[in-house]
């Protein structure tokens, strides 16, 4: 090794062996950070699991009041900071009370889930349910607008099925040209051979 680089190394070996450490230790913090958030999550999954079990189950059979329920599940998910995993349990727990003729609940429980999930393809399936609870609720103006909402929000999953779903809407709210708009829409858009022939079948109809 010369003199000048023996210079160098002493000069700069604080800054080279702040740099060796940072390099070493970054896995290691990276590792630590990453087994803490998987031991997060185990024991998430495991809460949400009792919670189906017990409170689920319990609605499901009449032994919990909807109002009981949805304050339970409320909860949960601030005990889980929102974790994902709560999902089919939110949407199950909203199918019950729908059969239940519960759709206030229903309403309620899907509208915190919109409130509190961020993930764009979580909202969609919340918020097609929950449009379908506002058309049984009479309120067609919030179906509406929560459907032209999704759209907007280009998750590019279940479209055909949420033009079809305005397609109808608009309809039935007697505003003709919005609704061939939303089916016109599905024809000329669409692959799927299901929507298209409901989209044809409405555009048919009188």
């Amino acid at each position: 090794m010369s003199l000048d680089s023996d210079i160098i190394l002493k000069k700069y070996r604080g800054p080279i062996i702040a740099g060796i450490v940072v390099l070493l230790a970054f896995p290691l913090v990276y590792g630590v950070y990453n087994n803490l958030k998987e031991k997060r999550q185990a024991k998430y999954g495991d809460q949400i699991f009792a919670f189906s079990q017990k409170e689920l189950k319990e609605l499901k059979d009449g032994s919990l009041k909807p109002s009981d329920f949805i304050n339970s599940f409320s909860k949960l998910q601030e005990d889980s900071s929102n974790f994902g995993a709560n999902l089919p349990v939110l949407l199950e727990a909203a199918e019950i009370l729908n059969e239940k003729n519960e759709l206030a609940a229903a309403k309620e429980i899907l509208e915190l889930g919109q409130k509190n999930y961020t993930n764009k393809y979580a909202k969609i399936l919340l918020g097609l349910r929950l449009s379908a609870v506002y058309e049984d609720l009479g309120e067609n103006d919030k179906a509406i607008t929560l459907l032209e909402e999704m759209i907007d929000s280009k998750a590019k999953i279940l479209e055909g099925k949420i033009y079809l779903d305005l397609g109808r809407l608009y309809k039935k709210a007697n505003n003709p040209a919005k609704a061939k708009e939303k089916f016109q829409y599905v024809l000329n858009s669409f692959d799927e051979e299901v929507y298209k022939k409901l989209a044809q079948l409405n555009l048919q109809a009188k």
